[in-house]
């Protein structure tokens, strides 16, 4: 970003309300894991518009962070979930709103018919545009557990169709899903690599209130990664990313009093910054495996 923009891009998130299609017309089903809200921000929860929840996420990273340049994400459920026209008619509305650098848009694979991919080719002129396709895992038994209605071939089609009009896409990946192990962890950054991914999102899983995998665990209690764990396993991943593809993000962020499970001492920059110093203590560098 640095390179690109002269400083970092601070994402400011946004919930267009689209829905998903992996739910039904009252908000049931979905991914076992994912919550009511979709995962929205929690700095944009009270906003009563669009324009206000780019207000409050903007005055939210310059007091915080004290940022000065922004993307615009759009990142609740599925930002390519609805007729071309209303994607049209979004994105510009929300793009007037503030002078950003670029748009990231937050979608499953399933969700990227023709149209959206020449409109997204069509918008990229004029701003940086990346989609950020939710791939959870390169595992079909393991999109069929958590009922991700798509498929691996459906994650793969849509990076290989995205890159052939010229739009980056960051890879949202899950460690530690049930069922999975380090080898398969391992399989799927390798196979994302291969696609000449630009970009990856590590999250680790979490347990959320109120989803089917909360019932699930609460009926049966399976094991998840601590912080210790889960760091062991994202530093032999990032072994295998090659320098070039920037990690985007490390770790899952869900706000306390939603989550059941892991309950981590570490912060999310004290675990970044763990991450950091534990792979200099070792001498281990991003992509020294590739």
């Amino acid at each position: 970003m640095q390179e690109r923009y002269g400083e970092a891009l601070f994402s400011i998130p946004v919930n267009l309300d689209f829905g998903c299609p992996n739910r039904d017309t009252n908000n049931n089903g979905g991914c076992t894991f994912c919550p009511e809200h979709g995962s929205r921000a929690a700095q944009i929860a009270d906003a009563k518009s669009v324009e206000e929840q780019i207000e409050h996420a903007i005055a939210f990273a310059k007091r915080r962070y004290k940022a000065n340049k922004f993307a615009l994400y759009i990142q609740a459920y599925t930002g390519t979930f609805a007729s071309l026209r209303t994607q049209k008619e979004a994105y510009e509305r929300l793009l007037n709103v503030h002078p950003f650098y670029a748009i990231h848009i937050g979608t499953r694979p399933d969700c990227l018919n023709e149209e959206t991919l020449c409109y997204l080719q069509e918008l990229s002129q004029s701003i940086d545009v990346v989609v950020e396709l939710g791939v959870q895992s390169l595992h079909d038994e393991s999109l069929i557990r958590i009922n991700r209605g798509h498929d691996a071939r459906t994650s793969r089609e849509a990076i290989k169709r995205l890159h052939e009009k010229g739009i980056r896409v960051y890879a949202h990946l899950i460690i530690g899903l049930e069922g999975e192990n380090e080898a398969m962890w391992q399989a799927s950054v390798k196979e994302l690599v291969e696609l000449k991914i630009d970009g990856i999102k590590f999250h680790n899983l979490h347990v959320i209130r109120n989803t089917e995998l909360a019932q699930t665990y609460e009926k049966n209690p399976f094991l998840l990664l601590d912080e210790y764990a889960y760091a062991e396993a994202l530093i032999a991943l990032l072994r295998l990313v090659p320098s070039h593809i920037p990690i985007i993000r490390l770790s899952t962020d869900t706000p306390d009093k939603e989550r059941i499970t892991p309950l981590w001492h570490m912060s999310k920059g004290q675990f970044g910054n763990y991450i950091v110093q534990t792979m200099a203590l070792r001498g281990i560098v991003q992509g020294e495996a590739v």
